[in-house]
């Protein structure tokens, strides 16, 4: 019986891990890994594989390209790697690998005038207290340290600029949860992503 609920638990943990459930109220849709990734790897930036900015925002900037960046756990510890040689990762501001562009721990997925990214935190579960773990996504939009997360009433803030684009956001979230509580984080990036292209088209 032991056994068997420990089975249980490991495929009910890797269901979750594979697919992160997103909810608001009663909006509630299933966000793919496997989406995100490949919205992430697309707002690359063009033409570079790897590389590593140090000390982008105090004025002294140092870039180390490269073609693969990795990483790999010695000694307990994170040890990063370009093109098989280690490397520091002390005051690195942003940096790419063949996955993705990262701002200061945040993965951009939309790239243009006004940048589209997430910001993951994990929770471990507990075979002790019988949780699971769980993954928190949170969208944010800006750029180098000027991080915002997106609300409705951020969001028009930001872009109220831009008629069609303030349009969009009514035609997708006039009717959703987020306009009775428009200071709570809004998760459905897949409207964001549509506002952020008719925004970034905006003249």
């Amino acid at each position: 019986m032991k056994t068997k609920r420990i089975q249980q638990f490991f495929r009910l943990f890797a269901f979750i891990f594979s697919i992160f459930l997103v909810s608001c109220g009663k909006h509630i849709y299933r966000m793919k890994y496997n989406e995100l990734a490949r919205y992430a790897k697309s707002a690359r930036e063009p033409g570079l594989e790897s590389f590593v900015v140090y000390g982008a925002y105090n004025g002294s900037v140092d870039t180390l390209k490269g073609r693969y960046l990795d990483w790999k756990r010695k000694n307990g510890s994170k040890r990063w790697y370009m093109d098989g040689k280690e490397i520091t990762m002390n005051g690195v501001e942003n940096y790419q690998d063949r996955y993705a562009y990262y701002e200061q721990g945040f993965v951009r997925i939309t790239k243009g005038k006004l940048n589209l990214y997430y910001h993951q935190v994990s929770t471990p579960g507990s075979m002790t207290m019988k949780t699971v773990g769980s993954t928190t996504t949170t969208f944010y939009m800006g750029e180098r340290g000027e991080m915002q997360a997106i609300t409705l009433n951020s969001l028009k803030s930001k872009m109220m600029s831009c008629k069609q684009a303030i349009q969009k956001i009514d035609e997708e979230f006039g009717k959703t949860y987020w306009k009775k509580h428009p200071d709570l984080y809004i998760n459905d990036y897949r409207a964001l992503l549509r506002i952020f292209t008719v925004y970034n088209s905006c003249n």
